[in-house]
């Protein structure tokens, strides 16, 4: 009888500890959401299936970085799953574009991360995909504007 009780005792604490363990881990590892609606109303620049969102925010950002004029933004692109990645720009005369890469948010990204990189310019190419350049002539793709 004593037995059974230990048991039973044994039991109801480790499907607690089971239980607490797989809400911590949910609420830790999973990604915090970042709605579209959230990155429309934040101004972002989105790219996502159903189109393109506050385009125009990356065109004023591109242009204020040619006139060397203090500017930022963020551009999120969202997964065929609805998942964000997020790149956080600033722009400041002297220092150059920094960015913040942030796909923290991302359940199907490969690894979860946040990058801090430098870039000295901003170039659009032929096919208006828009890229950062670093001092070494190493380029990050930000953005694919679409064809009205």
């Amino acid at each position: 009888m004593e037995n059974h009780k230990l048991n039973k005792r044994f039991k109801y604490r480790t499907f607690i500890i089971i239980a607490a363990s797989i809400i911590l881990i949910y609420f830790y590892v999973y990604p915090k959401s970042y709605p579209l609606n959230k990155a429309i109303s934040n101004g972002d620049t989105i790219l996502y299936s159903s189109g393109v969102y506050n385009e125009e925010n990356l065109r004023h950002f591109i242009d204020s970085v040619a006139a060397n004029k203090k500017s930022r933004i963020t551009v999120t692109s969202y997964s065929k799953e609805g998942y964000p990645t997020i790149v956080y720009l600033q722009f400041q005369s002297g220092i150059g574009i920094e960015c913040t890469l942030d796909n923290t948010r991302n359940i199907y990204g490969r690894k979860f991360f946040k990058e801090k990189l430098s870039f000295d310019r901003i170039s659009i190419n032929h096919n208006n995909d828009v890229f950062l350049i670093d001092e070494d002539g190493k380029s990050l793709l930000i953005y694919q504007f679409q064809n009205n």
